[in-house]
């Protein structure tokens, strides 16, 4: 978002050790370089804090305890003495953004974090008032976080519904929209009548899909995927190596577990997840990209990339219809210097489903599976590509559906507004549709 280029030209697709290669400069940046004051608070990923035309109040990914997390670096002692300021509630003395496996006092959460997001609130009117910045940027994390483990309380259809508490907290998610709609509206009666107010969101929240794909499992029987202990079944398999071949995954146990149980050596592509459940790609064994290349890069490369196309398109869902649509090369889509880190067939999943968390595969392997509900965390609410986009101010059209927005779009058309130039490298567009007569009212 805050950079307006799609994440193979960041250098970063999914994981966040990935992220070290971002290399262009955000959009409150750019402004500052421009002789503009900018406010950034709470941003994800932003830690360490940089300098910045005004200040800066790190986010997400700032380490637990961490005594420095703003620009000036003096302002952190002032919000901590003065307001009592945190990033988030903390599960653990090292963990800020993740609940512990297992149960979790959802009662002091919502209060902790509620009451984090008011401070943040009072805090961003504040710095305002005091740094006057001609752009702030605010985020707000509750309503991702709420969703993700409230979800199960609010939805009777949801496969973690958990009728018991339901009455105690089924209302959780509306409460937080209730408490972030009244703290932007405490925001909204302070800025005046010339000041543009943008509202997004990076992705929507929904219940996870019930029926579940092993890709995995796809790739073995296309005998693309091979394992160790080739001979033995799924069950055998897990019998032999342990629970761990059946458990679910997470991208960061993919490295340990893929090195343990694939045999590289025989395998030509593999699936190891990604951030979205609906959506996803399939790795193939690339020669010079991928650590234990297979697959010679050109015709065997292309010739295989269209193998698994057609074969994925083939699968029907169990009601009839395609399971994996709008599957294509990597190259349809993306460009750029870090295209490497992108798998090389990409695919979207039927409405309905979701990719397995389970990654272990073999004979007698499922490619469908149905979850049942076992009270998984992970699972309650799931992120959605679908967000929210509003906004008003002077030049604002009112009362008008923007079609077609991407989150890629908000840097150039922020910069826009500010009479800014777009840098060439940002893939976003300005969203002039928004607007009534003159772009940039500022």
């Amino acid at each position: 978002m805050q950079i307006g280029k799609l994440s193979n030209g960041l250098g970063f697709w999914q994981s966040r050790e990935e992220m070290k290669n971002i290399k262009c400069k955000p959009f409150w940046e750019i402004m500052g370089e421009a002789g503009r004051k900018v406010g950034v608070m709470n941003v994800p990923c932003t830690y360490p804090p940089k300098e910045v035309n005004g200040f800066m109040i790190t986010g997400l990914m700032t380490p637990p305890r961490e005594k420095i997390f703003t620009y000036p670096k003096e302002l952190s002692e002032e919000l901590i003495q003065k307001y009592g300021y945190k990033i988030g509630p903390l599960f653990r003395k090292d963990l800020y953004d993740v609940p512990p496996r297992g149960s979790f006092n959802r009662e002091t959460y919502f209060k902790e974090f509620l009451a984090s997001e008011n401070i943040h609130t009072q805090v961003a009117i504040d710095l305002m008032k005091k740094y006057k910045p001609d752009l702030m940027v605010m985020v707000y994390r509750s309503p991702d976080e709420i969703g993700h483990y409230y979800w199960g309380y609010m939805d009777p259809g949801h496969i973690y519904y958990y009728s018991k508490d339901a009455v105690k907290f089924g209302n959780s998610i509306r409460k937080c929209y209730e408490e972030i709609d009244r703290m932007i509206g405490k925001i909204l009666r302070w800025i005046d009548n010339d000041t543009i107010v943008m509202i997004m969101s990076d992705h929507g929240m929904g219940p996870p899909a019930r029926k579940a794909v092993n890709v995995n499992q796809i790739l073995y029987e296309m005998g693309l995927l091979k394992a160790k202990g080739e001979d033995k079944t799924l069950e055998e398999r897990i019998e032999v190596y342990g629970k761990e071949w059946a458990e679910e995954l997470t991208m960061e146990t993919w490295k340990r577990w893929s090195a343990r149980w694939i045999d590289w050596s025989r395998t030509k592509a593999y699936f190891r997840g990604t951030g979205c459940h609906e959506e996803g790609g399939i790795d193939i064994n690339l020669k010079g990209e991928r650590p234990f290349g297979t697959v010679k890069p050109g015709k065997e490369y292309r010739e295989l990339q269209d193998y698994i196309i057609s074969q994925l398109e083939s699968i029907k869902a169990p009601e009839g219809g395609k399971l994996f649509l709008d599957v294509k090369r990597r190259e349809e889509e993306f460009s750029g210097p870090y295209i490497h880190l992108i798998p090389h067939v990409i695919f979207r999943l039927k409405e309905g489903y979701r990719y397995s968390y389970k990654f272990g595969f073999g004979r007698g392997g499922e490619i469908i599976h149905y979850e049942e509900g076992k009270g998984r965390r992970e699972s309650w609410g799931v992120h959605r590509k679908e967000g929210v986009l509003m906004a008003m101010g002077p030049g604002i059209r009112k009362r008008y559906k923007v079609g077609g927005a991407r989150i890629i779009d908000l840097a150039p058309t922020i910069l826009h507004i500010m009479n800014i130039p777009v840098p060439s490298y940002m893939d976003g567009r300005v969203l002039e549709e928004m607007f009534e007569g003159d772009l940039s009212p500022y």
